[in-house]
């Protein structure tokens, strides 16, 4: 957050990437939205999880915090990073989506579609006409599949392992059986 505001007064955290951050802040001081912050995260990877709750315990008051991209929700970070930042946000606050819908291509095409499609991005985020809210049971569900999956690679490799032990173990037991029928 680049702003002079009142940490207690605010009430809404977006979370952006990129260039998006400047339509944002411009769109939030036209309209004078004294209660929205705006903070630029532009490491995804490794994840900056301390410096993440350092902001997010300078704002008390926030019920939900809204990540904003510019990228259809397929092609951009939201699938990729949802879970850190739920991980991170306790069951008092909500996480929410403010972006393009999902779509085969990265942009529309036509400039004054774009304008149109990154001013509804802007104003979602800001004032969360249209957000798609993840609530804390998809959540969890989402953080059970990870930890499925994990578990079923692991056993998969597992077995796999085991059953090429055993594999070999029989190829080098006919192989022996052949050579000792050999010599008779």
């Amino acid at each position: 957050e680049i702003d002079a505001h009142e940490p207690n007064q605010i009430t809404r955290l977006v979370l952006c990437s990129g260039k998006v951050f400047y339509d944002l802040l411009e769109a939030r001081r036209d309209e004078a939205l004294n209660h929205v912050a705006i903070v630029r995260i532009e490491q995804l990877y490794p994840f900056p999880d301390e410096a993440f709750q350092n902001e997010l315990a300078r704002y008390p008051n926030i019920p939900e915090i809204v990540l904003c991209q510019e990228a259809p929700e397929n092609q951009g970070a939201w699938h990729q990073i949802k879970h850190r930042f739920m991980a991170l946000l306790g069951n008092d606050r909500t996480l929410s989506y403010a972006g393009r819908p999902m779509s085969a291509a990265p942009a529309v095409g036509q400039f004054n579609r774009h304008l149109e499609q990154q001013k509804k991005v802007v104003d979602d985020a800001l004032n969360g006409t249209h957000l798609r809210i993840m609530p804390h049971w998809m959540t969890l569900i989402l953080n059970l599949t990870i930890i499925w999956g994990l578990i079923w690679i692991t056993l998969k490799n597992l077995v796999s392992s085991v059953a090429n032990k055993i594999f070999l173990l029989l190829q080098s037991a006919m192989g022996f059986i052949t050579l000792i029928s050999a010599s008779y």
